[in-house]
């Protein structure tokens, strides 16, 4: 069961990896522009908000994937096992 919870919080808070200096200076450089753009204009959607969150976006859908994946096969087992008693 420990190692269930193990694998569930890396697929939930998987760790963010910024590979080298030029990709930290556009993670900082893009969040500090979309919070320019905010201050300007607090309610309105911008390309620097966007550019900052597109691509955290595309890890949540991958990682609700693959936790729906995973509550799925377990939900499965259990049934199976209920079954089969």
């Amino acid at each position: 069961m420990i190692e269930i919870n193990k694998t569930m919080k890396r697929l939930i808070y998987p760790p963010i990896f910024i590979n080298d200096a030029p990709q930290k200076k556009e993670y900082i450089t893009t969040l500090a522009n979309s919070f320019k753009e905010l201050m300007k204009h607090p309610n309105k959607w911008n390309n620097y908000i966007e550019e900052f969150f597109e691509p955290e976006l595309d890890r949540l859908l991958i990682n609700a994937s693959l936790l729906y994946e995973s509550i799925n096969l377990i939900g499965k087992d259990r049934e199976n096992k209920l079954i089969n008693k």
